[in-house]
């Protein structure tokens, strides 16, 4: 097998080869049947792995912006308290 460079169309037509030569190694329509309908499932499955994946990414990206802005949200708060002047002592009596 020829390595062709990632990404180009003949990079991805050995790969589709690879898979196709699997449809036909039975001796006739009815014999290959069972191939066909393994490559068509195992695409879906792959297809819904992948959506997975990037669901629980997408999931753990908007868990992370939330958490950056409620800690910015709570660093600006401490700031502005910070650069507030001091409150005066309050005259007692009881002192």
């Amino acid at each position: 097998m020829i390595n062709h460079p990632y990404g180009t169309k003949e990079y991805y037509a050995s790969h589709f080869s690879d898979i196709l030569s699997d449809v036909g190694d039975g001796n006739s329509p009815d014999a290959n049947r069972p191939n066909v309908v393994a490559i068509i499932r195992g695409f879906q499955l792959a297809i819904e792995s992948w959506l997975q994946y990037h669901e629980s990414a997408v999931t753990s990206y908007k868990e992370l912006r939330d958490g950056i802005i409620a800690e910015d949200l709570a660093l600006k708060a401490y700031e502005e308290e910070m650069s507030l002047p001091p409150i005066p002592d309050i005259p007692s009596v009881l002192k």
